[in-house]
């Protein structure tokens, strides 16, 4: 088996606007030749398309997969290893597991749950089983770039970047200074933030933008 994705018009015809021919289809995930099933599936805050299933590996044991794709039905290569985050270390590396169901938390880190077989030649040691992934933000641009000091607030448009959780606070850094803390910051998605940033009075020159989100995890734009 191979692991498929169709979308579907509202009348029932295949969209192909989605990877050109309305389906998508990805095999070896693993690494093996055996099967890729996909379980369960998502859509993020910022459009991206999550499956869980799992996929032979090269033991033709089964590992826990999640798959992530653009909206357009490429996969998307920002996300674990080209567009695959695969787990074979539950089980203890030599059984099999598989994901059941996918669905993001409030913040948005990824929960799957499904069960492991401890053992390949004993299918009584299944054990429920729950996996959960976070991810550290980047932060790719800003926009605007820069402010006048001695205006009282200058408004970002678009904090690009990867990874920004809902509750994801924004300030400006540099060495000898008090930071400048972003407000009105909303995430827009996983891929943007916009903010304020009040600048009156502040040292001229370049600071640095960090995006933290609410579980601790931080991202850095040196010199943004």
């Amino acid at each position: 088996y191979d692991m498929v994705i169709w979308r579907y018009n509202s009348d029932g015809t295949l969209d192909t606007s989605f990877n050109t021919v309305g389906y998508v289809v990805h095999a070896g995930a693993a690494g093996g030749t055996s099967s890729d099933v996909g379980y369960a599936i998502i859509i993020d805050s910022g459009g991206k398309i999550l499956v869980a299933g799992y996929s032979g590996n090269a033991s033709a044991n089964a590992d826990m997969v999640i798959w992530r794709y653009n909206s357009g039905g490429t996969i998307d290569t920002d996300f674990g290893t080209n567009g695959v985050i695969i787990n074979s270390t539950a089980s203890g590396g030599t059984g099999y597991e598989w994901g059941d169901a996918i669905k993001l938390d409030s913040i948005g880190r990824i929960l799957v749950s499904g069960y492991v077989q401890t053992s390949p030649s004993d299918a009584t040691t299944k054990d429920m089983t729950i996996w959960r992934y976070t991810f550290v933000p980047t932060i790719t641009s800003i926009t605007p770039s820069s402010g006048i000091n001695n205006s009282s607030v200058v408004s970002i448009t678009n904090l690009s970047g990867t990874n920004f959780f809902t509750g994801a606070t924004v300030k400006l850094t540099k060495t000898g200074e008090s930071d400048i803390s972003g407000t009105s910051v909303s995430v827009v998605s996983a891929t943007q933030i916009t903010c304020t940033f009040d600048l009156t009075s502040k040292a001229v020159g370049t600071w640095n933008v960090v995006v933290t989100n609410v579980d601790s995890q931080s991202a850095t734009l040196t010199n943004g």
